[in-house]
C-alpha cells in the first residue's frame, strides 16, 4: 500500500514538474515572440524615418534648382527602388534633360527625361504625362532594359551613355560630362548621399 502511495506521489510530482515546465516554456516563448515583434516594429519605424528623411532631402534639392517643378522626392525613391537605379543618377538626368520637367519639350509634355524626343521632330514621338512624376517609371524601364545591361552601371553611363545598339541617349557630345557634373554636385554639395546610404541600410534590415 505504501509503495502504491509513493508511486502516486511520484507521478503527481512528475505531473506538477511537467506542467510547470510547460507553462514556463510557453511564457518564455511568449516573451521571445513579443520581444521579436517589438524589435521588428522598431526596425520598420527606423526604415520609414530614414525613407522620409531621404524624400525630404530630395524635395529640398528639387526646390532649390527648379522651384517651379511639381516633381516629388517620394516618386523618385519609390521608382528607383523598384528598378534598382541610383536615385542620384535619376535626379541628375531629370535636371539635365528638363530641369525637372520645367523647361523645353520635357516641360511641355510633363516628361522629365524627354523619352521619345528626337532631334528636329519635336514632341511627335513623346508621351504627354498628366504629372511629371509619371514619367519616371518609363525612363527607368527604358534604361534598365536597353542601357544598364550586361553588367553596365550608372557610372558607365556617365562615361559613355549608349544603348545595346550603340546609340547614344543624347546627341550633343558633352552630355556625359554635364551629367557627371550634376551628379557630382548632388553627391558633394547636398546631404542626399548620407541620407541615401542610411536609408539603404535600414531598407536591408526591414526586408530581412
Amino acid at each position: 500500500m505504501k509503495s502504491i502511495k509513493k508511486i502516486l506521489i511520484g507521478v503527481c510530482f512528475a505531473i506538477v514538474i511537467a506542467a510547470a515546465s510547460f507553462f514556463a516554456v510557453k511564457a518564455l516563448n511568449t516573451v521571445v515572440r513579443y520581444t521579436s515583434e517589438v524589435y521588428q516594429e522598431r526596425i520598420e519605424l527606423q526604415y520609414y524615418a530614414a525613407k522620409d528623411e531621404l524624400v525630404s532631402a530630395i524635395d529640398v534639392y528639387i526646390a532649390s534648382v527648379a522651384p517651379a517643378s511639381t516633381m516629388n522626392g517620394l516618386a523618385f525613391v519609390k521608382e528607383c527602388d523598384k528598378y534598382n537605379v541610383d536615385v542620384r543618377f535619376a535626379l541628375a538626368q531629370a535636371q539635365l534633360e528638363s530641369h525637372f520637367a520645367t523647361t523645353g519639350l520635357g516641360g511641355k509634355m510633363n516628361s522629365a527625361f524627354n523619352v521619345g524626343a528626337f532631334d528636329g521632330q519635336g514632341t511627335a514621338h513623346m508621351t504627354r504625362y498628366k504629372h511629371p512624376d509619371f514619367s519616371i517609371e518609363p525612363f527607368l524601364e527604358l534604361i534598365t532594359t536597353d542601357y544598364l545591361v550586361n553588367g553596365k552601371t550608372e557610372c558607365d553611363m556617365m562615361k559613355k551613355y549608349v544603348n545595346t545598339a550603340g546609340k547614344r541617349y543624347a546627341s550633343f557630345e558633352g552630355y556625359e560630362d554635364r551629367l557627371f557634373e550634376i551628379y557630382s554636385t548632388i553627391v558633394t554639395d547636398t546631404n542626399i548621399t548620407d541620407v541615401y546610404n542610411n536609408y539603404k541600410k535600414h531598407r536591408i534590415l526591414a526586408e530581412r
